[in-house]
């Protein structure tokens, strides 16, 4: 049975895909752009399972689907079975698997103990759910404008896009 999504693991910063889904990106990518990113960072592999046994650990798993409903229905179910695990997307077909800890708000928190920022002088800009964590944790958290709606709904401000220099937008609003 062929299902409607695809997915990888990354291990040791490297991407492993199972070679029948490499070869059938085509019916989950949202266009070209993005179907060349996958080939070009994935490694096609015979067997997924096999291939994970290979590594210590996981860093992340990503799941490609065009199917919405799907990808709705996984994001609100998986974290209830798993909650030890970080279920994010970046883009609209993809689930974005990692461990709960590892979120682009501890990412920010990190670096801004790290060059002793207090974390209320921090800045972030995001466009996709993988970015909630980090827009909660900054002292200014700006959504973009072609950010999904979960993003500019926690946002404390919501810039142009990012074809419209929104970044620009938003630096210019809060540190001019």
């Amino acid at each position: 049975m062929i299902y409607p999504f695809l997915y990888d693991f990354v291990a040791d910063g490297l991407g492993y895909m199972k070679r029948e889904h490499y070869e059938r990106l085509s019916e989950v990518t949202i266009g070209d752009w993005q179907r060349k990113i996958i080939q070009d960072l994935r490694k096609p592999v015979d067997d997924i399972i096999a291939a994970m046994k290979n590594f210590h650990g996981v860093q992340k798993m990503q799941i490609y689907t065009l199917d919405k409903t799907l990808r709705a229905d996984l994001l609100k179910a998986l974290p209830k079975v798993f909650p030890g695990i970080l279920f994010t997307s970046s883009v609209p077909n993809n689930i974005e698997i990692n461990d709960i800890n590892a979120n682009k708000g501890r990412a920010l928190k990190f670096i801004a103990d790290y060059v002793n920022i207090p974390i209320a002088s921090t800045m972030a800009f995001g466009d996709g759910l993988n970015d909630t964590y980090m827009i909660s944790a900054a002292g200014v958290g700006v959504a973009m404008g072609n950010a999904c709606d979960e993003l500019k709904d926690i946002a404390d401000y919501v810039t142009a896009s990012c074809n419209d220099d929104g970044i620009a937008e938003g630096i210019s609003k809060f540190c001019f």
